[in-house]
This record gives C-alpha cells, sequence and structure tokens, in this order.
C-alpha cells in the first residue's frame, strides 16, 4: 500500500471495507475498517476501528451485527452513538465535584501557576465530596459558608 496518493477503498464482499489512507508522512497509510449502509436512500458509513487493532473477523462481527440492526429498522450508527451518549451520562452522575474540579485543573496544565490552582481548589472547598447533581450544586450554592467563587462554580458546573 505504500505510494498512495489519494484514499483507496478495499470491499470485503457485503461486509466491512478497508479504507486505507496516505498521511502527510510520506510512505505511512492509514487504515480502518467501514461499515456501508444506506438508510433512507442515503449512504451512511460506520467506523469500525483501525486494522491495527480491529482483525478482519472481528469487523465482520461487528458489520454482521449492524446489518442485524438494519434488518430490524433500527440504525445502528444512531444506536452506538447514543449508548455511548448514555454511558458518558452515567459516568457523569456519579462523579462527584472533586473529580470534575481535578479533570478542570489537569485540562489546564501548565497554563496556570501551582499558586492559581490552589487558589481555585480552596475556593471550592465547600463543594468536595458531594454527587453532582442540581439539587446538591443549588444547595451547596446557597449555603452561607460558601463563598462567591464556589457559587460561580456551582453555576458553571450545572449549565
Amino acid at each position: 500500500m505504500r505510494g498512495l496518493k489519494k484514499p483507496v477503498k478495499y470491499y470485503d464482499g457485503g461486509g466491512p471495507m478497508l479504507q486505507a489512507t496516505p498521511t502527510k508522512t510520506k510512505g505511512v497509510v492509514t487504515k480502518a475498517w467501514l461499515y456501508r449502509f444506506q438508510i433512507d436512500h442515503r449512504e451512511r458509513f460506520m467506523g469500525l476501528g483501525s486494522a491495527r487493532v480491529v482483525s478482519l473477523a472481528e469487523a465482520r462481527a461487528q458489520a454482521n451485527a449492524a446489518r442485524q440492526q438494519l434488518a430490524a429498522g433500527v440504525d445502528p450508527l444512531a444506536a452506538r452513538n447514543s449508548a455511548r451518549m448514555a454511558a458518558r451520562a452515567a459516568e457523569l452522575h456519579t462523579a462527584t465535584f472533586r473529580h470534575l474540579l481535578d479533570q478542570l485543573l489537569d485540562s489546564h496544565g501548565d497554563k496556570w501557576r501551582a499558586k492559581h490552582a490552589t487558589q481555585y481548589r480552596n475556593s471550592t472547598a465547600g463543594l468536595w465530596g458531594s454527587g453532582v447533581t442540581e439539587e446538591t450544586m443549588e444547595g451547596k450554592a446557597n449555603n452561607r459558608n460558601d463563598n462567591r467563587g464556589s457559587r460561580a462554580v456551582a453555576e458553571r458546573m450545572t449549565d
């Protein structure tokens, strides 16, 4: 597959197809398994994974599962996306405020000094340890012992 100048698709005969795409690095080609299907006369492609990670047998199994969903009248791409969204929502629903705050501070990385991260963490100290729900955030924001900074954080976290 060396020397590709544009993306090429190799069909497996009714199952997955392998898409080989050249990268900007000379001689490097990325390969991914795709499943092509139609819904309402519209062509759709569903990614099945990288060819480096997913074998042909696994890609065929995923394509067969998607084909069964299509036969049942279900959009396999929408079903997969909704399942991912539900899992993410469940994960966030059980997260504590401290866990989310740690993620926020980690995402800023080197942009903030350690002093500012500590100040931000201390200004939200009254919110730690609670499950993140609208009721707990509203109750914590209305608490008289919380300062103005933690109310602002609570409002941002519920938006």
